[in-house]
């Protein structure tokens, strides 16, 4: 079961499980009949391995493979899908922590394998379109604050993002 940061709507229950088809492989439930079939669910395609939303209508998840999408949270219909970097050595660090916050969407990969492994990703949250100048080995994103740190200077840089 994934939870949605901060909280989720009272109306789904998202979770993930990759079988070997490929089916349900990430889906929404409604709380009060929770034992029943997905609203909707996603294909193989799509697992998310961390999710969080916008406090709205539109979700967005990432997938321990790579892959960061937004979708709809009532239909499940992907609205844009792009990628961001994983550790090449293939040791994460366990599964992407993905945040959203003032139209930013941030991907946190942890790596054990590479040093200075570019594992934080920025995106826009309207379109998909990767913030190339803002990636870094680690990073932070909350209440509209954007922190950014390379462990080769070992200095966190601190944005307020302002875009249209």
């Amino acid at each position: 079961m994934m939870t949605l940061s901060p909280g989720h709507p009272n109306t789904l229950i998202l979770g993930g499980a990759q079988s070997a088809s490929g089916d349900q492989c990430t889906w929404a439930k409604d709380p009060a009949n929770q034992s029943g079939s997905p609203i909707w669910s996603m294909d193989g395609s799509n697992c998310a391995a961390s999710a969080t939303w916008d406090g709205q209508s539109t979700g967005y998840a990432a997938s321990s493979n790579g892959q960061v999408w937004a979708f709809d949270m009532s239909t499940g219909k992907i609205l844009w899908q792009s990628s961001y970097p994983t550790d090449p050595s293939g040791e994460s660090g366990g599964y992407p922590e993905i945040y959203y916050s003032d139209g930013l969407v941030a991907i946190n990969v942890w790596s054990q394998g590479v040093l200075n492994f570019p594992g934080f990703s920025v995106f826009r949250a309207d379109n998909g379109q990767q913030i190339p100048n803002l990636t870094a080995d680690t990073g932070d994103l909350q209440d509209g604050i954007l922190a950014t740190c390379s462990y080769n200077a070992g200095v966190w840089n601190v944005y307020v993002p302002s875009f249209s």
